[in-house]
């Protein structure tokens, strides 16, 4: 029996709803604990856009490798728990960030003011589900978004380490 076509639609809104009031909260979460850390990742994406991508790809891509060869050195298990969860973390932030830079373009907004980031967050978590609901050209915005804002994670992190780094080697 084919399914109503009705139903499915009302499915697939429902779906995209529930998506984009996830990321908000989530969003909103992450502005609230964390606004200097969270404008400066999507920041990030703005300044060095070749290396949030790039970045996003190679972590995506390598780190489930790393934690199973960390996993199969059993002394190396808890750390494999803990590189694991981080993934999973970032795997499920990462476009947030990705959708916190567009909308502060869009708006134009360059402080850290939790209203105006908000206001700019949920702007950018509609605007990139619009973009994503689109035949062939929602994918690769998805995938693009995704690997914009893991890797805007992880080179701002490691570029802070770094920085961190060099700050006490002259100490």
């Amino acid at each position: 029996k084919k399914p109503d076509q009705a139903a499915v639609w009302a499915t697939r809104l429902a779906t995209l709803a529930y998506g984009i009031l996830a990321s908000l909260l989530l969003g909103l979460v992450m502005l609230y604990v964390a606004p200097r850390s969270s404008v400066a990742v999507a920041e990030h994406i703005q300044q060095r856009p070749w290396v949030s991508l790039g970045s996003g790809i190679a972590f995506t891509l390598l780190t489930p490798i790393v934690v199973v060869l960390i996993f199969v050195s059993v002394i190396g298990i808890p750390l494999a728990v803990v590189v694991g969860l981080l993934y999973g973390v970032a795997v499920l932030v990462g476009e947030i960030f990705t959708a916190l830079w567009l909308g502060r373009r869009l708006v134009r907004t360059k402080g850290e003011k939790l209203l105006e980031n908000a206001g700019a967050l949920a702007l950018g978590i509609v605007v990139l589900a619009v973009l994503k609901v689109i035949p062939v050209v929602g994918f690769f915005v998805a995938i693009v978004a995704f690997f914009l804002g893991v890797g805007a994670i992880v080179a701002r992190n490691t570029a802070r380490g770094r920085d961190l780094h060099l700050s006490l080697s002259k100490v």
